[in-house]
């Protein structure tokens, strides 16, 4: 015979429930206002949350890791722009596109594939740029961590994504990246 389980303890009796209800429905008081007036609390208790409090070490990032990340960032921009571009001009007849490429179609559909690769790769570049694992790792509030992460997604997308930048202006920040992690490895390694 199958061993019964244990019924847990109800939180109120069906008489105390009606009356927290009928205060709930006529007065338009809470639930737990009405509880305090039916003099009935609930017995289960709400479990301690505990939260980890941020490291004061700090997080960073390999500048150079940054740099890569911002130029595999840029380059899908680039990517998605000429792909952007070869659809539209493909709309026009007698288009220089169509008559360079002998399958013009499968060209462009190429691009779109390798475009669509690239955006699923750059979601860790997104990742390392906001250093999200290390933030997370540090104790930061995840949610908060992940919307920092979104905001830099769309800030770079509003500022460098296809159609608002060109791919020189791109190219201009993936430079001045390198440059600077270029500079704090070199004088770091003067400092030892």
């Amino acid at each position: 015979m199958p061993k019964q389980e244990t019924q847990f303890e109800t939180l109120f009796d069906d008489d105390t429930f009606d009356k927290v209800e009928h205060i709930v429905d006529t007065q338009g008081l809470s639930y737990g206002q009405a509880r305090q007036i039916v003099g009935s609390e609930p017995i289960y208790e709400t479990p301690e949350v505990k939260t980890k409090t941020p490291s004061g070490d700090g997080v960073s990032v390999e500048l150079g890791a940054r740099a890569l990340a911002l130029n595999n960032v840029m380059a899908t921009y680039n990517q998605l722009n000429r792909t952007r571009g070869a659809n539209i001009v493909s709309q026009y007849p007698d288009n220089e596109f169509n008559t360079r490429y002998r399958h013009p179609e499968e060209v462009r559909e190429h691009m779109g594939g390798k475009a669509a690769a690239m955006i699923h790769f750059i979601k860790e570049d997104f990742s390392v740029l906001n250093a999200t694992d290390e933030l997370i790792a540090a104790g930061f509030d995840a949610k908060s961590v992940i919307r920092q992460e979104d905001t830099i997604k769309k800030d770079l997308l509003n500022k460098y994504g296809p159609g608002k930048a060109y791919a020189r202006d791109r190219e201009k920040v993936v430079k001045r990246a390198a440059k600077t992690a270029k500079k704090v490895n070199q004088a770091a390694q003067n400092k030892s």
